[in-house]
């Protein structure tokens, strides 16, 4: 588990031990507390998945739009057929792509290791074969639709 994701995990943890303790001593329901315990026990399981938590159209850290979803914190692309694990150059390009949705966005200096990354991103994500476009001496621009819920 990732440094980010341990954090958020051990905090949330916390906070479900420390409600736990607090109903326990004022409200003398045992299912309550059981019930509170059986959630913890899942969350401190290895194979709970953070990513599988809804997040609403506040949430910063994902990015949505009709074609995926980019979460910024476990640093995955979502389509609804899967889910790719990026690299760090290839969240360093789509990021500020997502940030600005059918913009025109200077990434800088092109060198031939940014054009291998972005190779590299179209053959493994195909939902970005098209959407992901070069705008020649201007920069990239990523064609996709906004979107609240994927």
């Amino acid at each position: 588990m990732g440094n980010s994701k341990e954090l958020i995990v051990n905090s949330i943890i916390s906070e479900i031990e420390f409600l736990n303790e607090f109903i326990r001593r004022t409200v003398d329901d045992k299912q309550i507390s059981e019930t509170i315990m059986r959630g913890l026990s899942k969350i401190k399981d290895d194979s709970y998945d953070l990513a599988k938590i809804p997040r609403t159209a506040n949430d910063k850290s994902l990015l949505s739009f009709r074609e995926f979803r980019l979460n910024t914190i476990s640093r995955e692309l979502e389509t609804v057929d899967e889910v790719y694990k990026l690299t760090e150059k290839e969240f360093d390009i789509l990021y500020p792509l997502c940030q600005k949705p059918n913009c025109v966005v200077d990434i800088g200096k092109r060198s031939s290791s940014t054009n291998t990354h972005l190779s590299n991103l179209k053959k493994k994500i195909p939902v970005l074969r098209t959407s992901l476009q070069s705008r020649h001496g201007q920069g990239l621009y990523l064609n996709v639709t906004p979107n609240q819920e994927m």
